[in-house]
């Protein structure tokens, strides 16, 4: 419970991510860092069909379990009076590792564990998050932002939105914003190993074919040569009767 990858074969891709991590392109360990993700749409769910080899199975980053748990952060938005802040957002991961947010939770301060049957009132997938900013960094936070409140304050940037939050403390912030961005970063480099493990496998598949059609008149010159054969034999008259 709580780690990213549950199942056998998303431990094994870790593993290579593992080896790996080295020369990486994705370092956003600082919490007030950015951490842009590619801009196409990517998912970290697994085909059973992608063939991946058997390492050693070693995890490399598992969420908190505050993660799970969720926060009650403000939220800062545009609306048709301007910009200006929520009384407040329940925002907490799920372990569909999806992320969960609702508008009015029941409890101050953090969700219980408890409320897990309540209805978000919406969901994210980590497959349309672009980056995690940390302060001031989109232009409602700008308009509406409070003097002072900037190391309070982080941005998941998706395609289509802004989810703009204000924790009650900065260290709640550097948290959130360190383990998100670490989240994104790990789900980011599985898909990479499995697209590589699937281009991998569509190019034996194309060789496989291109060998298969390279021998094609071949293999029909030699049925053809068969058939005639037997067809030849079928017409050879049959033998004169003993004497």
């Amino acid at each position: 419970m709580g780690n990213l990858c549950s199942s056998p074969q998303e431990r094994d891709v870790l593993s290579t991510i593992k080896q790996q991590s080295s020369d990486s392109a994705c370092t956003a360990t600082s919490p007030i860092q950015s951490h842009a993700s590619p801009k196409h749409k990517m998912s970290i769910f697994f085909s059973p069909q992608t063939p991946v080899e058997e390492e050693e199975k070693e995890e490399v980053f598992q969420p908190p379990e505050w993660m799970y748990v969720g926060r009650r952060f403000k939220k800062h938005h545009r609306s048709t009076f301007g910009f200006l802040s929520s009384p407040g957002r329940g925002f907490r991961l799920t372990h569909e590792k999806n992320f969960e947010w609702f508008k009015t939770p029941r409890v101050e301060g953090i969700l219980q564990v408890e409320e897990t049957r309540c209805q978000p009132d919406g969901v994210l997938s980590v497959s349309d998050i672009r980056g995690v900013n940390s302060g001031y960094s989109t232009s409602v936070f700008r308009k509406s932002g409070v003097p002072g409140k900037e190391n309070c304050c982080f941005s998941i940037i998706t395609e289509a939105r802004t989810l703009d939050f204000e924790a009650e403390s900065p260290s709640v912030c550097s948290d959130w914003v360190a383990a998100l961005q670490n989240f994104l970063e790990v789900s980011l480099a599985v898909v990479k190993v499995l697209e590589d493990a699937e281009e991998k496998a569509r190019t034996k598949e194309e060789e496989r074919k291109a060998a298969y059609d390279k021998n094609k008149d071949k293999r029909e010159k030699l049925r053809r040569a068969r058939v005639s054969s037997i067809e030849r034999g079928h017409r050879s008259p049959p033998p004169p009767p003993s004497v």
